[in-house]
């Protein structure tokens, strides 16, 4: 077992992220905070995004109104267009590098 730190941490918009030290050249991952409303949408043009609340309650807008618990893993398809709102951590899981990205922001009006 290894013991991985957090390298990077940033508050943003309504929500706040974590990364860990994790050397995995086509995945990212990071611990993602809410503790009211992401105040953008985000739209991820390259690859699906999966978060997995590990505590705490709240709502995905993707298409429809999701509500959330922990425990429950939810599926972001690439080129989807969501948000989210609640009081809850969750880890943040891309199949792909984060510096390999697209990603489209919009602020919430």
């Amino acid at each position: 077992m290894y013991k991985k730190k957090i390298i990077d941490s940033f508050n943003k918009n309504g929500y706040s992220v974590s990364i860990p030290n994790i050397d995995y050249k086509d995945i990212s991952i990071s611990f993602v905070n809410v503790k009211d409303i992401r105040k953008t949408y985000c739209k991820i043009k390259n690859s699906p995004i999966y978060y997995f609340i590990i505590e705490g309650s709240g709502s995905f807008y993707i298409d429809d109104k999701i509500s959330v618990n922990k425990g429950d893993l939810i599926e972001i398809s690439s080129n989807e267009k969501y948000t989210y709102s609640g009081n809850m951590n969750m880890l943040e899981m891309i199949p792909k590098s984060f510096e390999n990205l697209e990603i489209d922001e919009e602020v919430i009006k």
